[in-house]
C-alpha cells in the first residue's frame, strides 16, 4: 500500500508537467500576439509616414505611387528622390509580378500561363524560392 506521501507525489508531478506547459502555452501566445500588434503598427506606419523621409501624415494626406500603390509620399521631391534612389526597381516588381497556372483558382480563357512561377522555376519542388 502506498503512503500518503507518495501517492501526492504522483498527483503532483502530471500537476506540474500540466502547469508547465500550461505557462509554456502562455508565453507562446503573448510572444504572437506582440509580434501581430508590431506587424500592425509597422502597417500603420507605412501608411501614415513616408516611405522617404519618415515624415508622418499630420500636415495632409501622403500621396501614394501611381504605379504600384504601396509607397507613400509627402511630396514630389521625396518620390522623385526615393524612385532614382531604390523604389524604381521595387516599384516593377509590385506592377509585373509573375503569372503562374499553378495560382489560379479558375482558369482564365484564352490566357497562358506557365505551370510554375519563374522565381520557382530551379527549386526541387517547384514551389519555394
Amino acid at each position: 500500500m502506498q503512503s500518503s506521501s507518495s501517492r501526492s507525489r504522483n498527483i503532483a508531478q502530471p500537476m506540474r508537467t500540466i502547469d508547465i506547459f500550461e505557462a509554456n502555452a502562455d508565453a507562446t501566445i503573448a510572444s504572437i500576439q506582440r509580434t501581430i500588434n508590431k506587424q500592425k503598427e509597422a502597417k500603420h506606419i507605412a501608411k501614415t509616414h513616408c516611405t522617404f523621409c519618415g515624415k508622418d501624415d499630420s500636415d495632409g494626406p501622403l500621396k501614394s505611387c501611381s504605379r504600384c500603390k504601396a509607397a507613400r509620399y509627402c511630396d514630389q521631391a521625396c518620390q522623385l528622390s526615393d524612385f532614382k534612389a531604390w523604389h524604381k526597381r521595387e516599384c516593377a516588381d509590385f506592377v509585373h509580378p509573375p503569372t503562374t497556372s499553378a495560382f489560379l483558382t479558375k482558369p482564365i480563357p484564352g490566357e497562358r500561363y506557365p505551370p510554375q512561377p519563374v522565381f520557382a522555376h530551379w527549386h526541387e519542388d517547384g514551389v519555394g524560392c
